[in-house]
């Protein structure tokens, strides 16, 4: 899923996302869960957990540290 993109949804092209949005990383979690609920649960806190909280309330130097897909 990494390799396609899927992890970095939500976040900008800049720091390695895709910058899809909020809704295709809905539908991507939605297909994910579809064939393991186990792995959508991986795949939602990949996705929306540390990055994103970063990617909000970071210093520009913390996401370029730490913010890589």
């Amino acid at each position: 899923m990494g390799e396609l993109g899927y992890f970095g949804c939500c976040i900008p092209e800049e720091y390695g996302g895709t910058d899809v949005g909020f809704l295709a990383q809905a539908i991507l979690c939605e297909e994910v869960g579809r064939g393991s609920s186990s792995i959508r649960v991986a795949f939602n806190t990949q996705c929306w957990g540390t990055a994103l909280s970063i990617l909000r309330h970071g210093t520009d130097a913390q996401k370029k540290k730490w913010i890589r897909f």
